[in-house]
């Protein structure tokens, strides 16, 4: 039997009439194709998925103009697969396939659209970009955020929330240039040719994972090297990038970041990314599966996301709090003990809304106030330790704010807990019992 996730997806919603049921996608193929001549791109996406637990019409995103769709080979109406208001907030919608399947069936959705800045939030330091230089040059980015919605591989690649685990296949080419191009990605790259290429990504990765730079390679500068894992035993290749003329000092940073994962494998766990690193320096921070965009300022915290939020990743954007606070909180030192004063206001860092496609910028600073507070009710021993059983219990796959919770419940016997998570997680005024 295929993997699903479906006991981590939002329930079936009815919305404007239509009884949207969450899928579960198996894998991603298709083709993106950048012309220099044009300055276009034009990109073809096949998804095959299982329909949810319920009969209904299926959800998928997708923030691109679709010119041609069809599910299971019959053309679908543009009309058929717009976006809908799910309640969950600015651009937060999905779209809906207007027709309806039976639970647990198989499907291929195919659409094909020319590729345009994502119709999406604006969030974050480091937008998605589709851009041509003189040369041509492509220069062309994920740049995802958890900062505001529509903002992962939806943004480029029709795609599901962020419970679901997938594989991705993509074919890349760059046409009429006779300028030589390289890819920054955590993908496995297989070379086709001059400015082609296949990238395969494993069967694990969620929306939030991928990471992908596609730029002249006269644009770039590249070392490499290694680091054997004190934990896993596995040699990790580095792969560091930054523009050419960059601040950034590549052979400073690739000692970091092999400082970096040695010290997270002692700390958290063995790595869980294969036997592979990229980080690309230009600005802003963000993670994927072991691998970073970022600043030389972010890059301690963002290494340390490929084992919080990348090697254990959040089940739906409202637990992605957990993984930025953890991450503040251990990178400071996870020696902070400050005791929780329940007259503080509440603060809303996981909402119940499953729909919710946003991480709480709220979250670096009241989520690490809330472990420290965590830490003062049991000591920064015992919570150190139970987080580490945590990440031991569940990485590599995803988890909610609730099993987290209720883990440090079981494991400290302190009903406090329950309050903390109630006022300062969920946001509530009166405490849990009432």
């Amino acid at each position: 039997m295929a993997h699903t996730n479906f006991h981590l997806a939002p329930p079936a919603k009815v919305v404007d009439g239509l009884t949207a049921v969450p899928i579960d996608i198996q894998s991603i193929d298709g083709t993106l194709v950048f012309d220099g001549a044009t300055s276009a791109a034009e990109a073809d996406i096949t998804i095959e998925f299982i329909a949810g637990t319920t009969d209904g019409c299926p959800v998928f995103d997708l923030r691109q103009t679709i010119t041609e769709a069809w599910l299971d080979g019959a053309t679908l109406t543009l009309a058929q697969i717009a976006h809908h208001d799910f309640g969950g907030g600015p651009n937060a919608e999905l779209r809906i396939i207007e027709v309806p399947v039976v639970a647990g069936s198989v499907h291929a959705l195919r659409v094909r659209y020319a590729l345009g800045p994502p119709q999406a939030s604006s969030a974050g330091s480091y937008p998605p970009n589709l851009a041509w230089n003189a040369g041509p040059r492509l220069v062309f980015n994920f740049g995802f955020t958890d900062l505001g919605a529509g903002r992962y591989l939806e943004a480029w690649v029709p795609c599901n929330l962020t419970f679901d685990q997938f594989a991705l296949s993509v074919e890349i080419t760059v046409t009429n240039t006779a300028i030589d191009h390289s890819v920054i990605t955590n993908a496995t790259v297989t070379t086709l040719g001059i400015n082609h290429w296949q990238l395969e990504w494993p069967p694990t990765i969620t929306a939030l994972s991928s990471l992908l730079e596609i730029r002249a390679t006269d644009s770039l500068e590249h070392v490499s090297g290694s680091v054997s894992l004190p934990v896993s035993g596995t040699n990790v290749t580095i792969d560091v990038w930054k523009l050419s003329g960059g601040p950034a000092n590549l052979a400073t940073q690739l000692t970091n970041i092999q400082g970096f994962l040695a010290d997270n494998e002692n700390e958290v766990g063995p790595y869980l990314h294969g036997n592979r690193f990229v980080a690309f320096f230009n600005v802003g921070g963000m993670e994927y599966d072991g691998g970073t965009t970022t600043g030389t300022s972010a890059l301690r915290h963002e290494v340390f996301h490929s084992w919080w939020g990348r090697g254990l990743k959040p089940a739906l954007p409202r637990d992605g709090w957990w993984d930025e606070a953890w991450t503040v909180y251990k990178v400071a030192g996870g020696t902070g003990s400050v005791p929780l004063d329940f007259t503080d206001p509440p603060a809303s860092l996981s909402t119940l809304n499953p729909w919710s496609r946003i991480t709480p910028s709220t979250s670096y600073t009241r989520g690490r106030e809330l472990f420290e507070g965590l830490a003062a009710l049991s000591g920064t021993v015992s919570l150190n330790q139970w987080m580490y059983d945590f990440y031991a219990a569940h990485g590599g796959s995803l988890a909610t704010t609730e099993t987290m919770e209720e883990w440090l419940l079981q494991r400290s016997g302190d009903d406090d807990v329950v309050d903390a998570f109630h006022r300062f997680v969920y946001g509530f005024e009166e405490p849990a019992s009432v």
